[in-house]
C-alpha cells in the first residue's frame, strides 16, 4: 500500500505496487545507476 512518510518528498511503495504500476502503463522507470552499478555479472533491473 503506497504510503507517505513525513520529511520525505515522495510516497514510497512495495515492489507489487511498482510492478502493477509498470504493467498497467501508469509509470516509467528510470534506471539512474552509474555504469559500475549495473556493469556486473550478478545485476539485473528491479521488478
Amino acid at each position: 500500500m503506497a504510503r507517505n512518510v513525513p520529511g520525505e518528498p515522495y510516497t514510497r511503495i512495495s515492489a507489487e505496487e511498482a510492478h502493477e504500476m509498470l504493467n498497467a502503463g501508469d509509470a516509467v522507470m528510470i534506471d539512474v545507476r552509474r555504469p559500475d552499478e549495473y556493469k556486473g555479472p550478478t545485476s539485473r533491473m528491479p521488478c
